[in-house]
């Protein structure tokens, strides 16, 4: 019998324009011919707009891909996102910016990778991240893209929702485990709240610990030492991270609040009783295998040809630009990091929350810092409902069944 993975998801939405514009469409300009095309997938848009500027949310609903968001900010107010369907649709492997927008001032990625059960490692007693070798008999993740995910344009009942499905088949044992994804429009309009659960999982190591991966990207680049900035705690002796700044690379203090800073926010981890950060402090760059992955998702969508990242192993900006000038390129390469969110323990139930989107205000309490060296070589292997305006929920629920027995092939 062929296991199955399994993933649904569910939108609810409902908008009071008070105090600005709000818009929620499904397949922005996607007409009646867009709409027979096959292998076209669907996209949810969110438009929020006041007198000086526009902030936009795309979410990609169906297709070979993984869970992803986009956010990006607009210095026009009536700007709205243009989507070439014809090429997006004829063309899903080849490397061109079939999202536009016009006078986008910052624009910031989020891919759900990945579910990871890693065996935990120890220095002085204390939990460190995931091992660096990653090898089967220490880390494996299960992707996200597994599966082809279909939306099935039709109410859940009398709710008004719409419902979709993802399923894919795999090979070996299987244990029968679930994630679910909630994403939700914040009051502030600018900024989206995340829920990750996932129930009923069985680590398979005798210390095992779950987490996830993610994928950040940024319009401007990054450098080995020169990483997206973020605010750091410390847990004990081990440094981990509540937010990163996706847009900024320098400890310079704000100046200019009318342009908000792109970020992702680790803020609670459920199943702790402090509820402390997750995330690890280390971005790494992304292997050849976890790029492949992103070219059915948003950022490849939207960045294009930027998002190859060739350039990785330099050690500044300025030859990162040296390389892309030869190239002929334009536009700079944009900034692509790998985020682990380490939960340190693997209950059978889990909840991790978070944030993403833009902000003009940095945590109160909390330090800024920047990186100072890069990972090894070895290393890199290794609810709030909106009241005033719109509440908007989109919940994937993943049916997991993973292999437990040993992998047949490393991973990469």
């Amino acid at each position: 019998m062929t296991p199955l993975i399994l993933l649904g998801f569910s939108f609810c939405f409902c908008a009071t324009n008070v105090g600005g514009s709000v818009e929620v469409v499904s397949n922005p300009g996607c007409d009646a011919e867009c709409v027979r095309l096959n292998g076209r997938p669907d996209i949810m848009y969110i438009r929020s707009a006041d007198h000086n500027s526009s902030v936009h949310f795309l979410l990609l609903a169906t297709g070979n891909v993984t869970p992803s968001l986009l956010a990006m900010h607009s210095s026009s107010p009536t700007a709205h996102v243009s989507i070439n369907w014809n090429s997006l649709a004829s063309s899903p492997s080849k490397v061109e910016q079939v999202i536009h927008l016009e006078q986008v001032t910052q624009s910031y990625g989020l891919v759900f990778l990945s579910f990871v059960d890693f065996n935990l490692t120890t220095k002085d007693g204390l939990r460190s991240s995931p091992t660096v070798d990653r090898s089967p008999n220490s880390f494996r993740p299960h992707y996200f893209d597994k599966g082809t995910w279909r939306l099935t344009e039709s109410p859940v009942g009398n709710s008004g929702r719409i419902s979709a499905t993802y399923q894919a088949s795999l090979a070996f044992h299987t244990y029968n485990g679930s994630v679910q994804i909630k994403v939700l429009l914040r009051d502030d309009r600018k900024s989206l709240d995340l829920e990750v659960t996932l129930d009923n999982f069985k680590t398979e190591y005798a210390h095992g610990q779950f987490g996830l991966e993610v994928v950040l990207s940024s319009n401007m680049s990054v450098v080995p030492g020169d990483d997206y900035m973020l605010t750091e705690k410390a847990v004990g002796d081990s440094r981990q991270v509540r937010t990163v700044y996706l847009g900024r690379r320098s400890n310079a203090a704000v100046d200019d609040v009318s342009q908000p800073a792109g970020y992702f926010q680790s803020t609670c981890h459920a199943s702790t009783a402090s509820c402390e950060p997750t995330l690890d402090i280390w971005r790494y760059n992304l292997t050849k295998s976890q790029n492949r992955r992103l070219g059915g998702t948003l950022v490849r969508y939207f960045y294009g040809e930027r998002m190859h990242q060739q350039y990785a192993g330099l050690g500044s900006m300025t030859l990162v630009m040296e390389r892309w000038s030869l190239a002929n390129k334009m536009l700079p390469p944009i900034g692509l990091r790998l985020q682990r969110i380490t939960f340190h323990q693997s209950s059978s139930h889990e909840v991790w929350r978070g944030s993403f989107g833009f902000t003009t205000e940095l945590p109160q309490g909390t330090t800024l810092t920047i990186r100072t060296e890069p990972p090894t070589e070895s290393t890199q292997h290794v609810k709030t409902t909106a009241r005033s305006v719109i509440h908007w929920i989109f919940e994937p629920l993943v049916r997991l069944f993973f292999p437990f027995s040993p992998l047949s092939s490393s991973v990469d």
